[in-house]
């Protein structure tokens, strides 16, 4: 247990009256103990209350890592990369996505599944993309298009690299010329992420339809 669980867990046992239970502070102790170890049992053990207690506010099992999957996306704050070019700035931002996915594994499934449930998770996204927009000039549509095209490429692939077995080897270089070829140079661009989301920004910025300065208006007259 760590010294924060530790920390709250005797502030539930201590004297007086014991912290309001509610969905946020469900999600609390669930991203502390880890998505893959969610269960109502647990989070009643560690907040000392009822597992009916919990069933107040979270809808089942899958309504209880819903919760906790939006406490810890409540947690992604990236930050703002000053005097950076544009495309330099989308990468650090690829790069912190990147880093939360692996931190927390299993929200990428959240990340890549939003619906009505997941409001605040979606009040959030709302919140960063407006900030996004008027940092850089964009219209909030163009902002919404490519950090919600980035987000979903870099958590699909992250999570796709962290569930990957090694297949069995197979002499690529007889049976497969082709294909050879093409991990070897993969090899020599570096690490597969970063190249490709690179790849993925550049893409995105050279649309007519996402250069900052265009408003919503003009993409409606086309």
């Amino acid at each position: 247990m760590t010294s924060q669980q530790q920390a709250l867990r005797s502030g539930n046992r201590g004297r007086g009256r014991p912290a309001r239970l509610s969905p946020e502070r469900i999600g609390k102790f669930g991203a502390q103990l880890g998505l893959g170890n969610v269960t109502v049992a647990a989070i009643a053990a560690e907040l000392g209350v009822s597992e009916m207690s919990i069933y107040r506010h979270v809808h089942g099992a899958t309504g209880l890592r819903r919760a906790v999957a939006n406490y810890i996306c409540s947690q992604f704050a990236p930050e703002e990369v000053a005097g950076e070019p544009l495309a330099d700035a989308l990468m650090e931002y690829a790069a912190q996505v990147r880093q939360f996915v692996l931190a927390y594994p299993g929200i990428g499934d959240h990340m890549l599944n939003l619906g009505p449930d997941a409001s605040p998770t979606l009040k959030y996204i709302d919140k960063h993309q407006q900030a996004f927009a008027a940092r850089y000039g964009f219209s909030l549509g163009q902002a919404s298009v490519l950090l919600a095209a980035i987000t979903s490429y870099v958590t699909l692939l992250t999570e796709y690299e962290a569930t990957k077995s090694t297949p069995e080897a197979i002499d690529t270089a007889r049976d497969f010329p082709g294909i050879h070829a093409g991990i070897q140079l993969a090899r020599e661009l570096g690490e597969p992420w970063h190249w490709s989301t690179r790849a993925l920004i550049d893409g995105l910025l050279a649309q007519p339809e996402l250069r900052p300065g265009r408003s919503e208006s003009d993409h409606s007259r086309q």
